[in-house]
């Protein structure tokens, strides 16, 4: 009897030391699995950072934030309202210019576009033009500010001078009829940036630009409002040449036209301009180009 009883107490004991050690070995393997979601919960509940232009420290030519390694340093560039990017060598140094052209491009917004223009020194894009140098508000008519970029280019030969320049057309205009057009360009040499104020024109005028000689010699036509002429209607067009000499340009004119043409982009007009092109780039007599260009234009009576 007393053996049965011994036995049955070591039975009972073991089982009451294998109860407890499951119960140990679950509670343990719950507080792991317990750990491991807390911390998985608090990694993907944690808010995702909203990662701006200015938050990364890197350039244009390299928008990856996991190479930033080495560019704490840099100052950054902003590309809020960021237009239009050209990336080029502007004198040939064999050194990437970056522009970066700015704005919000409404008309009923009247701070003027930004043209910064940024070069590598080391692992950092840094500043070096601006335009306008100042920060403004609101355009000025006749100032070469507008609020609104319709193209940007690179021309080659510049002033032949073997150098390239940046073209700019923008439009001062305010939502409604009457827009200034003005053309800039921007150059660099070994003294740094360069900028020349071409032509203003409004929004029914056109230029054409020398492919002989770029931006050297722009043909303008300005139009005339006779009595009774509404805006878009059709108008004769006084033509000018804008020569660059003396470090400005200076216009002289040709003639004005025989007939009216309406700038709505129909077929006359179209014509109008591809024959008046085709004149003004086959001449390449600079020394009587405002006789020449008088003299065929005549003849074909536009």
């Amino acid at each position: 009897m007393s053996k049965l009883l011994l036995s049955l107490i070591l039975i009972s004991i073991t089982t009451i030391i294998i109860i407890f050690s499951l119960i140990l070995s679950y509670e343990k393997n719950n507080n792991q699995k317990i750990a491991k979601n807390s911390h998985s919960q608090d990694f993907y509940i944690t808010p995702t950072q909203k990662i701006t232009p200015t938050d990364i420290l890197i350039s244009s030519y390299n928008k990856n934030p996991n190479t930033t390694k080495g560019l704490e340093n840099c100052p950054p560039i902003v590309n809020d309202n960021l237009i239009k990017e050209i990336s080029f060598d502007l004198d040939n140094d064999n050194k990437i210019e970056s522009i970066k052209i700015y704005g919000k491009n409404d008309c009923q917004d009247g701070k003027p576009i930004s043209i910064k223009i940024y070069e590598k020194e080391s692992q950092c894009y840094i500043e070096k033009y601006t335009y306008p140098e100042e920060e403004k508000t609101s355009y000025s008519y006749q100032s070469h500010e507008f609020n609104l970029l319709q193209k940007a280019e690179i021309v080659d030969n510049f002033l032949n001078e073997n150098k390239k320049a940046l073209l700019v057309e923008g439009a001062a205009n305010a939502c409604g009829s009457g827009s200034e057009i003005s053309l800039i360009f921007i150059t660099k040499d070994n003294r740094g940036f360069n900028l020349i104020k071409g032509p203003f024109i409004s929004e029914i005028d056109f230029y054409i630009l020398h492919p002989q000689f770029p931006g050297k010699y722009i043909l303008i036509g300005e139009a005339i409002w006779d009595q009774g002429e509404s805006h878009f209607d059709a108008h004769r067009y006084r033509l000018f040449i804008y020569k660059y000499e003396n470090n400005q340009y200076n216009k002289k004119e040709i003639l004005v036209t025989n007939r009216k043409y309406a700038n709505d982009e129909n077929t006359d007009f179209q014509n109008f301009l591809n024959k008046l092109t085709n004149i003004f780039v086959s001449e390449i007599d600079e020394k009587n180009m405002i006789e020449n260009l008088r003299k065929k234009v005549s003849e074909i009576q536009l």
